[in-house]
């Protein structure tokens, strides 16, 4: 559901509007609560039960999609609704790090984790392939009713199966130290630590210049590919495809290599993909170059929570997943930048500059930070 409302939203938006800025600034509403709450979640996360917040998310995305889908079915949305919806939306998706991603960690253990990281990539690049197309093909046939009322049942379903799952008693975790410069102690113990230093760089990285090419692909597949809806979510869905393969085999072969050299090679075929991406004007050429980005975007993702688990200490684990959904959450920035610039340069060429701003930055990191994919030999990934 997560990217079906990506890619139907950027389409209803840009149609109603012709403005790749309002497409961006939509988006960027669903990743806001990421930079708000993912460090508040996070601090709950290490004492609290995951079980009743995750619950309550799903029951409150349900109600909400229902309530913009009657909306959009009487011809009533506005548009300031349909971005308190992606809001919202944005409320529960800030939990999925700190709460669902670190209980599936809990329940693998440490030497079942890359398998259960890349089994979960598997899952979300299945969805990240079936949910544009759905959403393409919904806004076209139907409308943005259609695509909400969608969620109804998604979002629904969900919470019946987290209903069935019984959650186990959370770990006791050590207590924060309450002096002063405590957290001035954290960040020391943080620099310390140069391999989650260099996972939350590269994080950054990707969620400023890489994943915000989701809010420009509506606008390049209608004024320069001149798409229809449903062939927007298919060029969407090449990228969920790659992603579904390369996480695929980082499930069959991840433990055989290592994890930090998979996670820094797949961020950079992710950013190469989205550079040619916005200098193509073929939409075959389009929809491969998608597929090697996802590919490379599967390499990111199965092995982010991994390596942020495996090298920090149980006791401060959530936290530092907390951390990550935190980094994570400067997309934001990254939309409201490319955005601009699309509205100034033209989505094409906005999209060709932060592509590169992207790939600079994490040649730097690959040399400031050369431990994460060069692990001494001891290290099997």
């Amino acid at each position: 559901m997560r990217w079906l409302e990506v890619l139907a939203i950027g389409v209803y938006v840009f149609d109603r509007t012709g403005s790749a800025l309002m497409v961006a600034l939509v988006q960027l509403l669903r990743w806001l609560p990421l930079v708000l709450f993912g460090g508040l979640i996070g601090a709950y996360a290490e004492r609290g039960r995951r079980k009743p917040p995750l619950l309550a998310g799903f029951v409150l995305a349900a109600v909400v999609s229902g309530g913009l889908g009657l909306l959009a079915l009487e011809g009533r949305i506005a548009l300031w609704q349909v971005g308190a919806g992606s809001f919202l939306m944005g409320v529960l998706w800030s939990g999925d790090y700190a709460l669902r991603r670190t209980f599936l960690g809990d329940v693998a253990g440490p030497a079942r984790l890359s398998t259960a990281m890349a089994l979960d990539s598997v899952t979300m690049a299945a969805t990240r392939m079936v949910g544009p197309l759905a959403g393409g093909v919904l806004i076209g046939a139907i409308g943005l009713h259609g695509a909400y009322l969608a969620g109804v049942l998604l979002y629904g379903l969900a919470a019946l199966l987290l209903v069935r799952l019984v959650e186990p008693p959370p770990r006791a975790a050590a207590a924060g130290p309450r002096r002063p410069g405590a957290w001035r102690d954290r960040l020391a113990d943080l620099r310390r630590n140069r391999p989650v230093m260099a996972v939350l760089f590269i994080t950054v990285v990707f969620n400023l210049f890489g994943g915000p090419y989701v809010a420009v692909v509506p606008v390049i597949g209608k004024e320069i590919l001149n798409l229809t809806p449903t062939l927007v979510g298919l060029l969407l869905a090449a990228d969920g495809f790659g992603a579904f393969c390369g996480a695929l085999l980082a499930t069959a072969f991840g433990e055989r290599l290592p994890a930090g050299r998979i996670f820094v090679f797949g961020t950079g075929v992710f950013l190469l993909g989205v550079l040619l991406f916005a200098f193509s004007d073929s939409f075959p050429l389009s929809a491969l170059l998608l597929l090697a980005a996802g590919f490379g975007f599967a390499g990111f993702s199965g092995m982010q929570s991994g390596l942020v688990l495996r090298h920090s200490a149980p006791a401060v684990r959530r936290r530092m997943m907390g951390l990550l959904a935190t980094c994570i959450g400067c997309a934001p920035i990254g939309m409201l930048h490319l955005g601009v610039m699309a509205e100034l340069l033209g989505a094409a060429r906005a999209l060709q500059l932060v592509a590169a701003e992207g790939l600079a930055a994490l040649i730097l990191a690959a040399v400031v930070w050369r431990e994460l994919h060069t692990p001494p030999a001891r290290d099997s990934g």
